[in-house]
């Protein structure tokens, strides 16, 4: 059969990235297309990355150059070889949205258009820079139509519009085959630019979409946003030869725009010349350059604004945050349907989950197609009726497999389900025993690390008290609130980007083990320690906010202290270990906990500051009546006494971590001993009046 997209993915040593680019091109939802994969002489792993999807793939051909020659040159056998109606391409370094190729294939039909192209979302792979679209405006508004001046004007090098020549269009195959025209294989950057512009004065219609469906990957290899002095006189030499092509008559109403861009590369050529006579130490010959092409300085001033000197020592040092995308960013991914999936692992830490076992399974064993899935349930030595849950549903579903975790500890789990799971898996997926899945939870994880080239995909938490659960009510509440959860990205309105931390969900199995997984030392805060480790590497952490994973939170007091004790002990050892700082959200439970002390401390003495250990509690215990009135709920009036429990047992682990950092005796850690103590009580008194 015919294609009717081909597909052409200029490849040079882009092993890091290949994989994603490939998976997010086969796994499209337009199916009639072809790859053509064009391999300009690499010397990494990509040919036999390629190879391996080639294998499973017959729509995927390899072309391999018999020298290296740039992208230009890889595109025009790309070009030679196409059989398709319409050409697409995409760099191997980025990956689209799944269902990219048949928007754009539908729009440009309906539209009648020869070349149509989608917005692009910009990021930086390290997660050191803000995510942010290409277009915006009008053009970020709506859909648009771009002609010849419109694309000039946009391509002006240093100019405030977003420039066009980034974009990767959809092109009429027929176009290109009519007017005899491909790649300027000279250009080593804007041979988009060049191409385009030569079919739109053949009089070919460019259409314009606003939707981000192109995922742009900006790193320390990528060479089409970086300006050099040759490429930019590649750029003039292009630049001359296009008005010979053209011809007067056809230059003579582009001129203008032409001149403007033809002024903003001898600017760029300035700045190039002026920055490098710089770090040359040759003060003088800088200042005769700006004086030749005093349009230079104001360039310069910006580049060296403070705020760009610290924005580049930022990205120098250790990652930032990670990459933020707004609301009108990227948008859910599509789930993928199960049939489509890659070989999932899914492992089921649990330790006396008897509550909520059957729940968690039943949500997730219908997930998955049937061969496609395997669900690993890690026992940690449960004394309840968890096992016998978990056995029955052995019995019933052949993907459920019941292990024995001696080690107890969750990271310990799913460290064991890495080593244990199918040889053939390249996706784990994590299910806590206390949490329900909605039906697509696993596709969507899936679709969201494939599409999007993270190493991760982390999700909300929604927190719900069981039916006729009072004081889980109460906790619920003081969870879901600003106050309890800080603005935590997971918890507080998440929107669907690349984030610093989250709710885990999915893991690349092959990267999870690369890192070693989780830090078995750590019984709390794992995840986030893991996620630093992650950044550090090079990963992704990708938040997948449509896909909320509903938590039951603990139904007793003592037992919420004793895993907020150990929440912020985990965090004190994240931060000593990585050397970080912590954040305001995490400081401001220490300030009520130093408040609280000092003020009871103090009150002997000056009984007017017993007033400052009043305060706080004061504040927590009206929030909790305010809620239970606003909600007309009786429990809530607890929530404040459950706010107080989490802030001050996760303040007093961190100061106890801190403190065993220090290498103190055990001694200091007097609360947890306490609650450990009393969780023992109630497991001993539980345990005893099942056996009665």
């Amino acid at each position: 059969m015919t294609p009717v997209i081909s597909v052409i993915v200029a490849n040079y040593n882009s092993e890091r990235h290949l994989a994603a680019a490939l998976r997010s091109i086969l796994s499209q939802s337009f199916t009639a297309l072809e790859v053509l994969l064009v391999d300009d002489m690499s010397t990494d792993l990509s040919l036999a990355i390629a190879d391996s999807f080639a294998a499973d793939d017959p729509r995927l051909r390899i072309l391999r150059l018999p020298q290296n020659r740039g992208p230009a040159a890889a595109r025009n056998a790309g070009l030679r070889a196409a059989h398709g109606a319409w050409i697409a391409i995409i760099d191997a370094d980025d990956f689209i949205h799944l269902d990219r190729l048949r928007r754009l294939w539908e729009a440009a039909e309906l539209d009648q258009a020869d070349i149509i192209a989608d917005d692009q979302l910009i990021f930086d792979d390290a997660g050191q820079a803000g995510a942010k679209r290409l277009l915006h405006g009008a053009r970020a508004a709506r859909p648009s139509w771009i002609s010849a001046s419109d694309y000039i004007n946009a391509n002006r090098l240093f100019a405030k519009p977003a420039s066009l020549g980034y974009l990767k269009p959809l092109i009429r195959a027929s176009l290109l085959r009519r007017h005899g025209i491909d790649y300027n294989e000279d250009l080593k950057n804007a041979e988009d630019y060049d191409l385009i512009l030569r079919l739109l004065i053949h009089g070919a219609r460019f259409r314009l979409l606003p939707e981000i469906l192109y995922f742009y990957r900006r790193h320390h290899l990528s060479i089409s946003h970086r300006l050099t002095i040759d490429g930019l006189r590649a750029m003039e030499s292009a630049d001359d030869g296009f008005r010979q092509w053209a011809g007067p008559q056809a230059i003579a109403p582009l001129r203008a725009a032409l001149d403007a861009r033809r002024a903003s590369i001898a600017t760029a050529a300035a700045v190039e010349t002026a920055i490098a006579l710089l770090k040359a130490r040759k003060p003088m010959q800088t200042l005769v350059t700006l004086a030749t092409q005093p349009a230079a300085i104001p360039i310069l001033a910006r580049l060296f604004s403070p705020r760009a000197l610290l924005a580049r020592r930022r990205r120098g040092g250790t990652p930032a945050a990670g990459l933020e995308v707004t609301p009108c960013g990227i948008g859910a991914v599509p789930p993928m349907p199960p049939a489509a999936l890659p070989f999932v692992t899914i492992v089921v830490p649990a330790l006396n989950e008897a509550r909520y076992i059957e729940s968690c399974l039943s949500s997730l064993v219908a997930q998955c197609a049937a061969g496609r899935h395997e669900i690993l349930v890690m026992d940690g030595g449960s004394r309840d009726a968890t096992r016998a849950i978990v056995s029955a549903f052995c019995e019933h579903h052949a993907s459920v497999i019941l292990y024995d975790n001696p080690k107890r500890l969750q990271s310990a789990a799913l460290n064991l389900g890495a080593r244990l799971a199918a040889a053939h898996s390249t996706i784990m997926i994590r299910a806590d025993a206390h949490a329900h899945y909605a039906q697509d939870f696993v596709s969507s994880c899936v679709s969201a690390m494939v599409q999007t080239g993270a190493t991760s995909v982390v999700v909300p938490m929604r927190t719900q008290a069981l039916p006729g659960a009072f004081l889980q009510r109460a906790i619920a509440a003081a969870q879901s609130s600003r106050l309890g959860n800080g603005g935590a990205a997971h918890r507080a309105n998440p929107v669907s980007g690349f984030v610093e931390h989250g709710h885990h969900a999915a893991f690349n199995l092959p990267f999870f083990r690369a890192l070693g997984g989780y830090d078995e030392s750590f019984t709390h805060n794992e995840d986030a320690e893991l996620d630093v480790r992650a950044r550090k590497a090079g990963g992704g952490v990708w938040m997948c906010a449509e896909q909320a994973v509903l938590y039951y939170p603990r139904d007793r007091l003592n037992r919420l202290a004793l895993q907020y004790y150990r929440h912020g002990s985990g965090r004190a050892r994240t931060l000593r270990k990585h050397k970080l700082t912590p954040k305001l959200r995490q400081v401001v439970p220490l300030g009520a906990l130093a408040g609280c002390v000092a003020g009871v401390a103090a009150a002997p003495f000056v009984p007017a500051d017993a007033s400052l250990a009043l305060a706080y509690p004061a504040i927590c215990l009206t929030w909790g009546i305010s809620e239970a009135i606003k909600r007309r709920d009786p429990s809530l009036v607890f929530a404040g006494l459950a706010l107080m429990t989490m802030h001050l047992s996760w303040a007093a682990g961190f100061v106890g971590g801190t403190l065993r950092a220090w290498s103190l005796p055990q001694s200091h850690t007097p609360i947890v001993q306490f609650l450990q103590a009393s969780q023992a009580r109630r497991a001993d008194a539980t345990r005893e009046a099942e056996r009665r």
